[in-house]
C-alpha cells in the first residue's frame, strides 16, 4: 500500500525507522506475492505487469525521483528510480530487486497454498554453527597448503547468482553486497517457502544501516 515515507529526524536511527513502517513492509510483499508474477515462458505476462505497477505504485509512496522503466528483449520490464544523493559527488549505490517468482510446482509439498501468504506460527528453530575446531577441519585447513601451496581462505557463497557475478563482470570495481531474510527452516525458492518477521526486519534494517552508513561518508561532517 502507498506510504508516506518522512523525511528522518536529527535523532532518527534505522531501527526507529524500519519498527515504524515495519506493518507496511511486510503487507508489501504479500500484495506482490498474491499476483503471482512468473515470468517464465509459458505463463501469462498479465501477472507480471500488475506486479509491476504495484511495485511503480510503491515507488512513488517513498522518496524516490525519476521513476522510469527498462524494457529489452526476452525479459520482463525493470522499474527504475532513483534517490537524491548525499552530495553531487557521491558515488552510485544500485539497489536491486526482482519482483517476479518461481513456478510451484506440484502443490502436495507445501503445507499452504502457493502465493497465498499464511501466518506459521511457532519459532523457525534453532541456528546452526558447524564447528571449526575439530580435527576434521584442522585437518581440511592444512590440506590445501599441502596440495596448491598456498593458505586456504573463508570466504560466503553466492556468487554463483547472477545478480551477483553479472555486476562484478560489469563494474569489476564495483563492491556487490547481498542481503536477504532467510533463517531456521525458511525453505528458500521451496514448498511452503517462509520470512519470519524477525528475519525480515534484521534484513531490512541491515540494508538501511549500510546505506546509512555509505551515504555518511559523503555527507558534509559525516553523520548519517
Amino acid at each position: 500500500m502507498p506510504h508516506e515515507v518522512p523525511a528522518p529526524e536529527p535523532a532518527s536511527t534505522p531501527e526507529a525507522t524500519v519498527d515504524r513502517l515495519m506493518d507496511d513492509l511486510c503487507a508489501d510483499p504479500e500484495r506482490l506475492a498474491a499476483t503471482p508474477p512468473l515470468a517464465l515462458p509459458g505463463f501469462s505476462p498479465e501477472p507480471v505487469r500488475q506486479a509491476r505497477d504495484l511495485v511503480v505504485e510503491l515507488l512513488r509512496g517513498a522518496v524516490v525521483t525519476e521513476i522510469g522503466e527498462l524494457n529489452l528483449p526476452d525479459t520482463a520490464p525493470a522499474s527504475t528510480a532513483s534517490v537524491p544523493p548525499p552530495t553531487p559527488d557521491a558515488p552510485t549505490a544500485l539497489r536491486y530487486a526482482p519482483y517476479d517468482a518461481r513456478p510451484p510446482g506440484a502443490e502436495h509439498p507445501w503445507g499452504s497454498p502457493p502465493f497465498e501468504p499464511t501466518d506459521i506460527p511457532g519459532d523457525t528453530g534453532p541456528g546452526d554453527e558447524a564447528a571449526t575446531d575439530g580435527p576434521a577441519y584442522r585437518a581440511a585447513r592444512t590440506a590445501p597448503r599441502r596440495a596448491r601451496g598456498d593458505a586456504p581462505v573463508r570466504a560466503p557463497s553466492g556468487r554463483s547468482l547472477p545478480l551477483a557475478n553479472a555486476p562484478a563482470a560489469t563494474v569489476p570495481g564495483a563492491a556487490v553486497l547481498l542481503f536477504g531474510a532467510e533463517g531456521g527452516p525458511c525453505n528458500p525458492h521451496g514448498p511452503t517457502e517462509r520470512v519470519p518477521r524477525a528475519e525480515r526486519r534484521g534484513a531490512l534494517l541491515g540494508e538501511a544501516a549500510s546505506l546509512a552508513g555509505y551515504a555518511a561518508a559523503h555527507r558534509p561532517g559525516g553523520t548519517a
